[in-house]
């Protein structure tokens, strides 16, 4: 009995030892030192944002904290401010490394957005894709929408994220839905988003916008213009629904920024952008009548399904080809019947995109610039901090540039057939039969589990200790007890 106790107590302090040892490592090695290279940091220009804030680790969806920012530039300047902070996202809200939304105002818009992207293995394709939708806009110089500094796009550029001095990885921080982004030579009437999907024949009876289950935010409304505002959104789908093809385009040309709803057609078919076709759509009007659409999110994009564990096929989701039983024109008819009454116009406008905004040099150019500056102690990091993040192993720059030379091809084909022959028909379904397969990523990326093996250790014996000293404690109770009621018995004898 007593070897049992003497080893039962030997283990006890052992684990109490590495317990201590343990948190001591922890207090001096993970609170100071950084896991990214400063000579990188110089190299790349990249900027650090620190959070600093008491309740920042409490956040759930409907809390806030309030927090000092401290961005930190390359060349070390500083500028500090205090922001109100909350968790950002509908679906990327359950992911373990979070969107954040910063705000000047408690009650206020986002100002900014702190992007995880956390299902894009290549950190890219929010800031890149921003970047061409913001370049698509500048071009149509009568869109008043254009006058805007981004034309209205929520651009952004990476940055290295820490909270409570602690290092959460590589972030975007970008432009919000805030009204002051649609800003341009006047200010807009009205921006509201549609937030989720809905099924095709959701609005033909209009659109709810203040019902508890409605999909809508309304971003800003001038109040002069709040009564009007639902029948004013309302009659670009009554519109959709009602009009026949002879008269559609005439129609929606009172209500609807045509030129603008051209290049969002032309936006989600080419960047196979499936987040986007009914839902991530801000919707602008400046004088209350015309309005206009414009395209925010981008993470489901380039053949990356919604929660980045796979690849589309790069075929999928092509106007005139039946997917599941439905005509893919997206499932929101507005883009399908524009698509079927406009088809001169979006081909002479696709064309025209094709020579430079939408050339995959010019893209992919992108993709690497952006890629590039982010530090790769960072990318080594990310593996580190978040080993379950689904694309891992999904994509990288190398299937950007597959996604762009056969979704590229396939849609020069398309928006250059005779239109309404037979011809034209098999020449497309026979080119989207034969598309070729992505290149298969051979790379495997093994990540160091190091600091995963320090939590399971610290948990064993922070866990450990306490359980092993009550389990002698009772051993030892028991048989205090036990040795008393022998004693009592000899006694009695």
């Amino acid at each position: 009995m007593k070897q049992r106790t003497v080893i039962l107590s030997i283990i006890s302090i052992a684990l109490i030892v590495l317990t201590f040892s343990l948190l001591f490592i922890n207090d001096s090695t993970k609170e100071y030192i950084d896991p990214i290279s400063k000579d990188e940091v110089r190299e790349t220009g990249i900027s650090k944002i620190y959070m600093t804030g008491s309740n920042l680790k409490k956040l759930n969806k409907k809390s806030r904290a309030y927090a000092d920012i401290r961005i930190v530039d390359s060349d070390e300047s500083t500028n500090e401010t205090a922001m109100y902070v909350s968790l950002q996202g509908a679906t990327s809200i359950a992911y373990p490394k979070k969107n954040y939304s910063l705000r000047y105002e408690s009650d206020g818009s986002p100002d900014f957005y702190l992007k995880a992207n956390y299902i894009d293995n290549t950190f890219s394709r929010n800031n890149v894709t921003a970047d061409i939708w913001k370049d698509m806009v500048l071009s149509r110089k009568d869109s008043e929408i254009s006058s805007c500094l981004t034309g209205g796009a929520l651009t952004g550029n990476p940055v290295l994220l820490y909270i409570n001095n602690e290092y959460k990885g590589i972030y975007s921080l970008t432009d919000s839905k805030s009204p002051s982004v649609f800003e341009g030579d006047r200010e807009p009437k009205a921006v509201i988003f549609c937030e989720q999907d809905v099924e095709e024949d959701a609005y033909a009876n209009g659109i709810d916008l203040y019902s508890p289950s409605s999909v809508w935010d309304v971003i800003y409304c001038d109040p002069s213009f709040s009564k009007d505002l639902e029948g004013s959104i309302s009659h670009v789908f009554n519109t959709v629904y009602s009009a026949d093809d002879e008269h559609l385009i005439d129609e929606l040309s009172d209500c609807l920024d045509m030129e603008a709803a051209i290049d969002y057609i032309i936006f989600m078919y080419f960047f196979q952008a499936d987040d986007n076709y009914t839902k991530n759509i801000i919707w602008i009007t400046y004088d209350g009548v015309k309005w206009i659409p414009t395209a925010y999110d981008f993470d489901s994009s380039y053949g990356l399904t919604w929660d980045g564990m796979e690849l589309l096929p790069s075929s999928y989701s092509l106007p005139g080809i039946e997917y599941d039983g439905d005509m893919y024109g997206g499932p929101c008819i507005i883009w399908r019947r524009i698509l079927c009454n406009c088809y001169d116009e979006i081909s002479s406008r696709y064309n025209y995109l094709r020579q430079d905004i939408l050339k995959d040099k010019n893209i992919l150019d992108r993709f690497n610039a952006n890629y590039s500056a982010i530090p790769q102690s960072a990318k080594d990091e990310e593996l580190n901090l978040w080993p379950e993040e689904p694309s891992r192993y999904v994509t990288d720059i190398d299937q950007i540039e597959d996604f762009l030379s056969i979704r590229g091809n396939l849609l020069d084909i398309y928006f250059n057939l005779p239109v309404g022959t037979h011809e034209a028909y098999t020449t497309w379904h026979d080119a989207v039969a034969n598309v070729k397969p992505y290149r298969q990523n051979e790379v495997e990326v093994i990540p160091d589990n190091s600091d995963r093996l320090y939590d399971t250790l610290f948990r064993i014996s922070l866990y450990g200790s306490p359980l092993l000293l009550i389990a002698v404690f009772v051993y030892l109770l028991l048989k205090c007890r036990h040795s008393c009621k022998i004693s009592k018995g000899d006694n009695y004898d």
